[in-house]
């Protein structure tokens, strides 16, 4: 049995980010997609799999950060 791959994307609203979400998605990884916009989560989620998980993500506060890796965010469970 195949191990299931992970990655957190930051910068996934648009750009390189996006399209590195997209792509890991497309060829079978789960990918937590760091966006700041719920457009851009919408957007996301609507071009991607069910293995796409748009994630509300600043890096550049540790409010957000801790949020997103704590125990009740989308990224615990990576």
């Amino acid at each position: 049995m195949a191990t299931a791959k992970s990655v957190v994307i930051t910068g996934a609203s648009t750009g390189i980010g996006a399209a590195c979400a997209l792509h890991l998605d497309h060829s079978g990884w789960s990918a937590f997609a760091g966006v700041r916009k719920q457009g851009d989560a919408e957007a996301l989620r609507a071009q991607g799999s069910a293995r796409l998980t748009p994630t509300s993500l600043d890096v550049t506060d540790t409010v957000s950060i801790s949020t997103a890796a704590g125990a009740d965010g989308p990224l615990s469970a990576a």
